[in-house]
């Protein structure tokens, strides 16, 4: 007797193969990236905004462009609001050297601005007990 086969075979299991890149779309969103740092120096979010590319490819190219060619380098570091990581702001410009990262704020630093904080609030004193009594007729 001879085994049927099945009427759709499924193909064979493929091994992970390197994913293929439009090399034109590669070229443009650097070209994008360097154009927007070259006009006005700016974060990562703030790139990522103005050329509409996703985090990643952004993060990518910034690292190749800054170790390898040193086509971009970190021109100052800035926060977002008055607390929080400090972020890197990227312009273009060939062997520059980067800016110094500020170090973090030391105990005594952080103790000072707390304080200064609160010595701006209001006080509100609590009532004293018994103060307010309800008197009846």
């Amino acid at each position: 007797m001879t085994q049927q086969l099945p009427e759709q075979i499924s193909p064979p299991a493929k091994s992970r193969q390197k994913l293929k890149t439009n090399t034109f779309l590669t070229l443009v969103s650097v070209k994008n990236l360097l154009r927007i740092i070259n006009d006005k120096p700016m974060t990562q979010p703030e790139i990522i905004e103005a050329t509409g590319l996703c985090n990643s490819t952004v993060s990518r190219w910034l690292r190749i462009l800054h170790n390898k060619p040193n086509l971009v380098y970190i021109e100052s570091w800035r926060r977002v609001g008055s607390r929080g990581n400090w972020s890197a702001v990227w312009s273009s410009g060939f062997y520059l050297t980067d800016a110094l990262k500020p170090p973090p704020l030391t105990n005594s630093q952080y103790n000072k601005r707390w304080r200064a904080k609160n010595a701006k609030e209001a006080r509100i004193s609590k009532p004293i007990e018994g103060v307010i009594r309800h008197v009846a007729d």
